[in-house]
């Protein structure tokens, strides 16, 4: 598997389906006569033998389908350019566990290191392992930013994948993943390990994740992360996404040393992890999702010169420069959160029994009131709801931007957009001005009953 796989290693690359729904894999085969929608198979050297349960239905008449192929678009050669996939139906891909370090990582798409290549208004639906792949592929000098990635990965559908959604090392560097459905990722807990995420990148510089909705992510043991930005990530800005309903943090930061700044986000449940540093969080909705700290000073990761990916040194994970400005917290607050060098918290609203922090939020606002916080499911989308009855306008928070925020001294910039321009969180979740800041990511909150919707938008 190449590793971090760390249950159900016995599954097979193969599936079956019918009517395009997956059935799920059995390793033995009496624990399929009395479940239906399972199968189980036998191999030797020249034969493959399967039995599936299909209940009452007829698989002579209805379509029962196996998987055949590896990867459904993707290259032979590494590093093609200028590419755009549109409108397509991706299927039943039979690619395996993708973690870190292969020399090749595959899914169901991918640009193989190619450059500049746009994924757009596609179904990608129960890939085995990973549906879109952005990751390593030989041939490509990944010291030379200029080499590849650059892509655009927007208004997808991605369903039912086994270990992610989106997913590489390396290939997602200054790539935008944009208004994109990521739900139900290993939906059925079949095998996984620390590779498990709707969205999980390693090593990557100045990526944008931006607008997605991401819901159902599980496991059986470790994994299933919203968004997961894994070790050696510089530059990356996770904006204006709504994560919900999964079995572990909403987003996980580990071992990158910034700047990330996650802004505009409504994160419900779990909790916001990391063993990172320089990160901040602004304008975000936080739901019963608290924050949790945990230093790695075993291994160390790199850091880059700012907007390159040339490597300027290694460092272990430890605890400097968080930063909480003009967010809204319902149930859980920063009051666990221990302070540490550099970590600055304030003009942050504390609902519904979420406390502020010991470390700061001098001019943060603690309200006991009830919010009625709900989240609902569409076909497509979400609706939020909450109610809001805080002073919000009392709150004067400042406008989040490089200026605020400062050089973070571990890689010598601030936040700022992949051609170095110090940013500016000047709009909310629906792109509306804040004029001026208000805490959480709506620049028109009003009291009483505040509602937001995403759905999915196709570009035809």
């Amino acid at each position: 598997s190449g590793g971090w796989l760390n249950y159900g290693q016995w599954h097979h690359r193969g599936d079956v389906y019918l009517n395009g729904e997956a059935f799920y894999e059995k390793e033995q085969l009496s624990e399929i006569t009395e479940t239906k929608n399972t199968w189980y198979c036998q191999t030797d050297k020249d034969v493959t033998t399967l039995w599936a349960n299909f209940g009452q239905a007829n698989p002579n008449r209805e379509l029962a389908e196996i998987n055949v192929r590896e990867s459904l678009f993707m290259p032979e050669v590494s590093g093609l350019k200028y590419i755009t996939i549109n409108g397509f139906h991706f299927m039943h891909a039979a690619a395996n566990w993708a973690p870190p370090v292969l020399e090749l990582q595959t899914g169901a798409v991918g640009p193989r290191m190619g450059k500049c290549w746009i994924i757009e208004d596609c179904t990608v639906a129960h890939a085995r392992c990973v549906g879109i792949i952005l990751g390593h592929a030989p041939g490509i000098d990944y010291s030379d930013i200029d080499a590849y990635g650059d892509h655009i990965v927007r208004h997808n559908v991605i369903r039912k994948c086994g270990q992610a959604g989106i997913a590489g090392q390396k290939g997602a560097t200054r790539s935008l993943i944009h208004g994109n459905l990521i739900e139900d990722t290993n939906y059925r807990r079949e095998f996984g390990g620390w590779e498990t995420a709707a969205i999980k990148f390693h090593n990557s510089v100045d990526t944008v994740i931006s607008a997605n909705l991401i819901r159902g992510v599980f496991h059986q043991e470790q994994g299933a992360f919203g968004i997961w930005i894994d070790f050696g990530n510089q530059g990356t800005r996770i904006t204006r996404n709504i994560i919900y309903n999964t079995e572990a943090a909403t987003v996980f930061l580990e071992m990158n040393h910034g700047p990330t700044l996650v802004d505009n986000n409504i994160l419900i449940g779990q909790s916001v992890r990391s063993n990172s540093e320089a990160t901040v969080f602004a304008h975000n909705l936080f739901v019963d999702c608290g924050y949790e700290y945990s230093a790695d000073t075993k291994r160390r990761s790199e850091y880059f010169k700012p907007h390159t990916t040339q490597s300027v040194g290694r460092k272990t994970g430890t605890a400097q420069d968080e930063k909480w400005f003009n967010n809204l917290f319902i149930r859980k607050g920063l009051n666990r959160v221990k302070t540490a060098s550099g970590y600055e918290s304030d003009y942050n609203v504390f609902l519904e029994g979420a406390q502020k922090s010991a470390f700061g939020d001098t001019h943060s606002v603690v309200e006991s009131g009830a919010t009625g916080f709900a989240v609902k499911d569409t076909p497509l989308g979400a609706v939020v709801s909450f109610s809001v009855n805080a002073p919000m306008a009392q709150v004067k928070g400042p406008r989040v931007n490089g200026e605020l925020v400062g050089i973070f001294s571990t890689v010598g910039q601030t936040i700022e957009d992949r051609d170095g321009n110090a940013l500016c969180v000047d709009v909310d979740i629906n792109e509306k001005i804040y004029a001026p800041p208000m805490p959480g990511p709506l620049a028109d909150f009003k009291k009483g009953l505040n509602r937001i919707e995403w759905r999915f938008e196709s570009p035809r």
